[in-house]
């Protein structure tokens, strides 16, 4: 069963209308029913809000509809995606400063750049490689 679906069923025989648990877990009443109808689906934290309110486990809540599961997991892939560009930006900048800071001759400073540009390329070949799985 889709988790839309679950939640209308479980709603209904709390006998607890959209209004209501949308206040309860403070979204807009509109977001329940695009929940419902399956338009969209809730994000993990609001998920838990839901379990709790609707008086199910997680796994009930979300066990039947392989469509979000995948949809979740995508967000998941994507967020590990970016934070390793950030981290990877962050090196880049923090390894410029030192190199610029640490060396006093031209020559240094372009071998440590020509190192450190290769490094980095490793390490995006192998997020690219990450991102292809």
């Amino acid at each position: 069963m889709e988790i839309g679906k679950i939640i209308k069923q479980r709603r209904t025989e709390l006998e607890i209308t959209q209004e209501v648990l949308a206040k309860r877990i403070n979204v807009a009443r509109s977001t329940i029913s695009n929940w419902e109808i399956g338009r969209n689906y809730p994000d993990i934290h609001l998920l838990v809000k839901l379990s709790d309110e609707l008086n199910i486990t997680l796994d009930q809540l979300m066990r039947g509809d392989k469509k979000m599961v995948s949809s979740m997991d995508k967000k998941i892939k994507k967020g590990n995606f970016v934070e390793k560009y950030y981290v990877v930006f962050l090196t880049i900048v923090s390894m410029t400063l030192i190199g610029y800071f640490s060396f006093d001759n031209w020559t240094s400073i372009i071998i440590f750049g020509i190192v450190t540009g290769g490094i980095f390329g490793v390490i995006i070949d192998s997020i690219g490689r990450d991102k292809v799985k």
